[in-house]
């Protein structure tokens, strides 16, 4: 009799033991299926957040807009000589609108991905579509498979495009050399007046009509600034491509470029845009020989520590360099006089407005 006894305790001990571990999955599960239902709660398309109803583009939109029309924004509020708009409040059926409400009527997002990170764009569109209901979004396809291109189709205000790199020279083909963004950002400013590019690693956190477009009245370029200094992520080639020293640059931190804005005005597109995608057509300037994405970043710290009383920074090394984000920084250095005390940079990364995240959702 005592054989069935030990029988009947090691497949009570089994059973147990089976229920525990079901148990701790089916706990952590929970946990994790919570946490991924608060980062990406369900919304449907018709609900606004309520504390967002009283903000633009919710209340004002269908009146402010439909005053504007196919009216620019210069023309409707007047523009100074570098740009800056003036202060509006005009009446349009029983609102006012200011002018960050016609800015946002004119808003478009724009992003790009190839098919490695089709599923990390998913989650910065559904941040675009949470903060941002109305708003047109505008996705480059760089390399997506057929299926991802179809349930993009699906998504709401999203417009796909693919980019065509038969009309570029070589090194657009390269993701990596970042000339495509360049030139998506251009063609984006032939077609519309409020241009804001989001890299697919980019968040929202909350609206930019209430943070970042008020800014933008005041000068037609918006972005926000990283804590590495310039040249030492910067190679030769593209200083002498733009015609600038290190001594030129100093210790000027460089400009963010996976999230900027940009209001298409004659002013911005000849002094910044148009010398950008110049540097983007000549692989010497965006992507010289030896220019290496990776980065040391505790080099750089060290190196800006110890240069910190120098006229500048010397270069990292081994290659170091941000391409598009180099380029765009040195031409406001060059065109704007930007320093790290007077600069066209908001409060958006990892602050009011954007925070940089893996994917969570999808």
């Amino acid at each position: 009799m005592a054989l069935p006894s030990l029988r009947l305790c090691k497949r009570l001990m089994l059973l147990s033991m089976a229920s525990t571990l079901g148990l701790f999955i089916l706990g952590h599960s929970f946990k994790y299926i919570w946490k991924q239902f608060q980062l990406c709660p369900l919304i449907p398309e018709f609900w606004v957040p309520p504390f967002a109803q009283e903000h633009w583009p919710y209340s004002l939109k269908q009146d402010c807009c439909q005053f504007l029309d196919d009216r620019s924004i210069d023309d409707l509020v007047g523009v100074g000589n570098h740009g800056e708009l003036k202060y509006v409040s005009i009446k349009a059926g029983d609102v006012l609108c200011k002018t960050v409400d016609f800015l946002a009527c004119k808003l478009v997002v724009v992003t790009a991905a190839t098919s490695s990170h089709y599923s990390e764009s998913l989650d910065s569109i559904a941040s675009i579509q949470y903060w941002l209901p109305d708003t047109p979004i505008v996705y480059y396809d760089l390399g997506l498979q057929d299926f991802q291109v179809e349930l993009i189709k699906l998504q709401k205000n999203v417009e796909i495009r693919k980019f065509p790199f038969n009309h570029y020279p070589i090194h657009f083909h390269i993701i990596s050399k970042y000339a495509w963004k360049i030139e998506i950002v251009n063609l984006m400013l032939k077609e519309f007046e409020v241009v804001y590019w989001m890299d697919t690693s980019i968040r929202l956190r909350r609206s930019p009509t209430d943070t970042v477009l008020p800014d933008l009245s005041h000068f037609p370029f918006r972005g926000s600034r990283e804590k590495w200094a310039t040249s030492c992520l910067t190679v030769d080639g593209t200083l002498k491509y733009l015609n600038l020293s290190r001594e030129d640059i100093g210790h000027t931190l460089e400009i963010e470029a996976g999230h900027f804005l940009f209001r298409k005005t004659p002013f911005i597109m000849k002094h910044l845009v148009e010398p950008w995608v110049d540097c983007a057509v000549h692989e010497e300037c965006i992507s010289p020989k030896h220019a290496m994405k990776p980065c040391n970043f505790d080099t750089i710290g060290k190196l800006m520590n110890d240069y910190k009383s120098k006229p500048f920074v010397p270069h990292s090394g081994n290659g170091c360099h941000r391409f598009e984000q180099s380029a765009l920084t040195l031409l406001l250095i060059r065109e704007f006089h930007i320093t790290n005390t007077v600069h066209f940079t908001s409060p958006m990364y990892h602050t009011e407005l954007v925070i940089r995240r893996p994917t969570f959702c999808y």
